[in-house]
């Protein structure tokens, strides 16, 4: 009896096309996000000595919390946000946010805990219009008498797996890409005192958002695959002592490519093309709007890939006068775009060569 045998050709041929499909399976199968390993703030910190209000989850589906009053608040533990799915429906959508500052001047220590979503939440946000106005049953009324442009955030993870922003702190302006039109042709800014010190961001959209005059970013770790690790606008910030990362996945928002989320529906074709989209719009690390005399420095700035597209630091609408100072730049090309009358001075800064893509 004999056996039916491909010819040699063709078992080279299918072999060839195996070496190709096991790298694509193991590739299709490979942890995503939902395994990273947990984070630690950039410096541990001792407890808060001074009296504050403990800060926990209201909810225990939804893991969120609001500060209706102005003081000092501690977190007491992690809030870790999971995402569901039912009906058709996955949530929590990307409304939501983990902690909202309603009203007056707050300090925040974290505590070296982490603020976590698994869905689509932001992490910490304030609406100081928003907040003028609000009024909520059996909660302090702050009607024209609060508003929120003292806050301090420190201490701790903002760690979201999502498209949520890891901070926002506005007034009029959302800011959600890097060529917004300024709304109402803004020429100045109220003294707000937004800082941000000692936080570790990791968000696959915008990492921080601050809108007004003074706020300051030290000492922090932000991570961003959205279209800013950073982006601010008003005079006279500070951003200095922080690790800036712009990442660059494979496909935006899409990638890692994994089972569970394939079972779910989430790689329709119209989403694919528009995640493919996504890799022209403009993107930087620090992004400033009517920003000047901002200084920045001791910094370091990666941006991972190289395009046309992606930007170091990226000045537009008159943000005259920015220093930049001693800050180490991976990856040398086009340190600082300007756009719009613009202008910065460099001095003492550095310049590393940016790693090969094959090593992480």
């Amino acid at each position: 009896m004999t056996f039916f045998s491909f010819p040699k050709p063709v078992r080279r041929r299918t072999k060839f096309l195996g070496l190709l499909v096991l790298p694509f399976i193991a590739w299709l199968f490979w942890p995503g996000n939902e395994t990273r390993p947990l984070l630690n703030s950039p410096i541990p910190s001792t407890l808060d000595s001074q009296p504050c209000t403990d800060l926990r989850p209201e909810d225990e589906t939804f893991q969120e919390a609001v500060v209706w009053e102005a003081g000092r608040y501690c977190v007491a533990v992690d809030f870790r946000q999971r995402r569901f799915c039912g009906a058709g429906h996955c949530a929590p959508a990307a409304y939501r946010h983990l902690l909202a500052i309603k009203g007056g001047s707050v300090t925040i220590n974290l505590n070296n805990h982490t603020l976590h979503s698994d869905g689509h939440s932001s992490g910490i946000i304030a609406y100081a219009q928003q907040n003028k106005s609000s009024t909520q049953p059996n909660k302090p009324n702050f009607i024209f008498t609060q508003s929120t442009k003292i806050i301090t955030i420190k201490n701790g993870v903002i760690d979201l797996r999502g498209l949520g922003v890891g901070i926002k702190l506005i007034n009029h302006w959302d800011m959600l890409f890097l060529d917004d039109q300024v709304p109402g042709s803004r020429a100045s800014y109220e003294k707000t005192e937004f800082i941000l010190e000692n936080l570790r961001i990791i968000t696959d959209n915008i990492g921080i958002i601050l809108e007004g005059d003074g706020n300051i970013i030290r000492n922090c770790i932000i991570e961003s695959d959205g279209r800013a690790a950073i982006m601010m606008a008003g005079p006279r910030g500070l951003i200095e002592n922080n690790t800036i990362i712009l990442t660059r996945k494979l496909m935006p928002g899409l990638i890692p490519f994994t089972f569970n989320k394939l079972m779910e529906g989430r790689y329709t074709p119209g989403r694919i093309y528009s995640e493919i989209e996504e890799w022209q719009v403009q993107k930087a690390a620090i992004v400033l709007h009517q920003a000047s005399n901002t200084v920045i420095r001791n910094n370091t700035i990666e941006v991972k890939g190289h395009s046309a597209t992606r930007h170091n630091i990226y000045l537009t609408d008159a943000s005259e006068n920015i220093r930049i100072e001693g800050n180490t730049f991976v990856g040398s090309e086009d340190p600082v775009t300007l756009l719009k009358g613009s202008t910065a001075t460099m001095k003492n800064n550095v310049f590393e060569p940016r790693k090969p893509w094959w090593k992480f």
